[in-house]
């Protein structure tokens, strides 16, 4: 998960979304869904991003799983769709 995150802040997208969906299969956890709703988001494929969200939020993603400098795109993220 760490690499797909540094692949989204480099605009490695696709990369990390293949990355990610690996990472879903072997280790699902919130924060690897999360990851996966932003870097869909960041392709402009906002279905499969709420898709993910969805699955974050069934695993009760919180904004205390996140590392701080995370906060700040978690946050975003659910400002840009208006999600509680």
């Amino acid at each position: 998960d760490t690499e797909a995150l540094i692949l989204i802040q480099t605009g490695k997208y696709e990369a990390a979304v293949e990355i990610l969906r690996e990472a879903t299969i072997d280790d699902p956890t919130g924060v690897s869904s999360f990851h996966m709703a932003l870097a869909y988001q960041k392709l402009n494929k906002l279905p499969e991003s709420l898709i993910a969200w969805n699955e974050a939020k069934k695993r009760n993603i919180r904004l205390t799983d996140f590392h701080p400098l995370e906060y700040e795109s978690f946050t975003r993220f659910k400002t840009d769709f208006n999600l509680n």
